[in-house]
């Protein structure tokens, strides 16, 4: 069996990162954008969870979003680290009830309120018509389904979005967005 020559590293110090390369523009394939959770965990959270600890995991996993879960690890919400400000904190505590007693799903957004995409189109779509989306719902985060599997299939971030194309996206800033097709094309 032939062997590989071994060399040293000399002053190589950086990594290689995917988008490195690809060139992505707002016509990329929203499906590069996209968290298939047929491949990635979703990141999940048990409804029954003190708020407090939520927002602690959350900080400690660096993420902004997490899916509420019953016992049987079907949706019931999710849960934004914008749905977790102090603000709203204090709008909860206004009962008499105390800030440790606060569950996540206190604060969640219930299943039965969310709007999300369909796979299907997600399929066909390119990445400014999702950009696209969300501005106009003011969403940061949007749930995909796929309808025939009769699943959750995966996850649009603005976050995600914004750091792939190396372009901040201000969701509710609608100028931007005009900013950001102008910057891309």
């Amino acid at each position: 069996m032939k062997e590989l020559k071994l060399n040293q590293i000399g002053d190589i110090r950086a990594f290689v990162t995917p988008s490195e390369f690809s060139e992505l523009t707002l016509k990329s394939s929203a499906l590069l954008f996209f968290t298939d959770f047929s491949k990635v965990r979703p990141l999940i959270i048990e409804s029954g969870v003190s708020a407090l600890e939520t927002i602690h995991l959350m900080k400690k996993a660096h993420v902004k979003l997490k899916l509420v879960v019953d016992e049987n690890e079907q949706l019931v919400g999710i849960v934004s680290a914008d749905d977790l400000i102090e603000r709203k904190f204090v709008q909860k505590l206004g009962d008499g009830t105390k800030r440790h007693e606060l569950s996540i799903s206190d604060f969640m957004t219930p299943r039965e309120k969310l709007t999300v995409l369909e796979f299907s189109d997600v399929e066909k779509a390119n990445i400014g018509a999702v950009i696209g989306t969300l501005r106009n719902s003011g969403k940061q985060h949007c749930l995909v389904i796929d309808s025939d599997k009769k699943v959750i299939r995966g996850l649009f971030s603005v976050s995600d979005i914004s750091r792939k194309l190396k372009v901040d996206i201000d969701i509710l800033d609608q100028p931007s967005f005009a900013k950001l097709a102008n910057s891309l094309e």
